[in-house]
């Protein structure tokens, strides 16, 4: 019976950490019922129809995460310490955010006309995740991380192309399930695309030479 070795998994160490301190602070912040919550949405966000079935891309936003951040980890190690150092700064950008400026939504629906099993699932993550802290998305941000990442990876076309696609239906969800404001998107895109040539000129230097 081979030994588990594990020291292959001692570079996951600091995003593992970082990960752990990110959760506290950010439950934190989110059960802390004292702060003076600053409530914002755009008018685009009433034009867009809250849909239930859509609470399964959102969902699998975590699985989603977890399975392609590691899959970098053990196959394409530069591409992995590039979306290992958007995601910490990307977050702590996100918590610096929601402690000066806390923030909030109130555009998720109070009627729902269906009464399915979708339904319920939304009605539950309202429960359990309440409307503040909310901008930038980190649904959204982490999504385009991987889809960013995994487009200059070593990655198989497939491979590729499932990422940006689930990827983009987990972008979608958090709209139409009424988690985010288009605020929150387009917040996520700048800070995504700002971050990028910092983390790729310094764990993928040869990204810009070798891509055509």
């Amino acid at each position: 019976m081979k030994k588990l070795n594990l020291s292959r998994f001692k570079a996951l160490l600091p995003l593992a950490t970082y990960l752990v301190f990110y959760l506290i602070v950010f439950c934190i912040l989110d059960f802390s019922d004292n702060r003076d919550i600053n409530y914002f949405s755009s008018a685009i966000d009433k034009y867009i129809p809250f849909n239930e079935y859509f609470i399964i891309p959102y969902l699998l936003w975590f699985p989603y995460m977890f399975y392609f951040v590691l899959k970098l980890y053990f196959k394409d190690r530069d591409s992995y310490y590039e979306a290992s150092a958007m995601l910490q700064i990307g977050m702590t950008i996100f918590l610096i955010i929601s402690v000066i400026y806390p923030n909030g939504l109130r555009i998720r629906p109070n009627l729902f006309i269906e009464n399915n099993i979708f339904v319920s699932l939304c009605k539950l993550v309202y429960t359990i995740d309440s409307p503040t802290n909310v901008f930038p998305s980190i649904h959204v941000y982490n999504s385009l991380v991987m889809i960013l990442v995994y487009k200059d990876s070593n990655s198989s076309k497939k491979e590729i192309k499932f990422v940006k696609f689930m990827g983009i239906l987990i972008i979608l969800s958090t709209l139409f399930v009424k988690q985010h404001s288009i605020y929150d998107v387009i917040g996520a895109f700048v800070m995504a695309y700002v971050l990028l040539p910092f983390a790729r000129s310094r764990y993928r230097k040869s990204a810009f030479s070798t891509k055509a």
